[in-house]
């Protein structure tokens, strides 16, 4: 069985986020096929309305 490691990186190499976005968007083409998709910022805002978090991405299909 292989092992896997969840690395946690603040300044990724662009190559290495284009490698990433394009096996993404590869397999969810197998999957679905072509499909238009736009960004979702979703954030952790405290009592204060100060931002204490959140995820930033894009979706689709919904």
């Amino acid at each position: 069985m292989s092992e896997f490691k969840i690395i946690c990186e603040h300044n990724s190499s662009p190559s290495s986020l284009k490698f990433l976005q394009q096996k993404i968007s590869e397999y969810n083409f197998s999957k679905v096929g072509q499909y238009k998709y736009e960004p979702l910022t979703i954030f952790l805002r405290d009592q204060d309305n100060q931002i204490v978090g959140g995820i930033d991405g894009i979706i689709g299909l919904g």
